[in-house]
């Protein structure tokens, strides 16, 4: 998106621009910054020419300011399971899954089950305690 670069006349800042431009061209109202993100704000806008890619957290919080045109935007599920993890990437925008790694859970050599992984860390905290005594 295109933001109004700063002007001599023009009292406001990088971030109240961007909310306008983003009220104008989205039609997005009420939104908050990570403050990480503000910090940053300018030198994107900066390097971008007055251009940046904006993503936002459930359209009211802008979560991070990237210079230019950025055109993918992807996101990451992992899950860990008691048998497998799983990590499968997603193209945000459409919904497509693009990728899909599973691995089996480096603790299943404990036991297949939660119960058998408590008890084995339980009686590995007990009997390393009884042997620093």
């Amino acid at each position: 998106m295109e933001c109004e670069p700063g002007q001599l006349d023009d009292p406001r800042g990088d971030w109240e621009r961007l909310q306008e431009a983003l009220k104008r061209q989205w039609g997005l109202t009420d939104l908050s910054i990570d403050p990480l993100v503000l910090r940053r704000l300018q030198a994107a806008l900066r390097e971008g020419k007055h251009a940046v890619t904006v993503s936002l957290w459930r359209d009211r919080e802008v979560i991070r300011a990237q210079r230019g045109h950025a055109e993918g935007v992807h996101g990451l599920a992992i899950e860990i399971g008691s048998t497998t993890a799983v990590a499968r990437l997603c193209d945000l925008r459409t919904g497509a899954l693009l990728a899909t790694e599973a691995m089996m859970n480096p603790q299943v050599r404990y036991g297949e089950d939660l119960m058998s992984r408590v008890i084995h860390g339980a009686f590995a905290r007990t009997t390393t305690n009884k042997s620093l005594a």
